[in-house]
């Protein structure tokens, strides 16, 4: 959707998505690619938030990390309608946050 639908650039070392739409990369390899912005896709709390390899990371330490769920995922990315709501609060969440790093 990302790349398709929204016309994004795939980041260097950033691997192409499996079937399901994602895909899932170690820590250490994502800190190779050092992203300033990272859309993050789980099931729970972020269990990273402790580790410091996590905390250096660009993405992180300039607060562009996107979430949502892996449910948000498979409720929405199905349908056309789903697709546009997960594009809608996707679209939200950075510009809010493109908003709130100019204040």
């Amino acid at each position: 959707m990302l790349y398709v639908e929204w016309g994004l650039k795939r980041t260097e070392g950033i691997p192409d998505p499996e079937g399901w739409g994602g895909k899932e990369i170690a820590l250490e390899a994502l800190v190779t690619i050092n992203p300033d912005r990272l859309l993050l896709m789980e099931n729970s709390e972020n269990k990273m938030v402790d580790s410091k390899v996590w905390n250096n990371m660009n993405a992180v330490k300039n607060g562009k990390i996107y979430k949502i769920s892996n449910v948000d995922n498979y409720n929405y990315s199905y349908t056309a309608m789903g697709r546009m709501e997960l594009m809608d609060r996707l679209g939200t969440m950075i510009l809010e946050g493109q908003k709130s790093s100019l204040d």
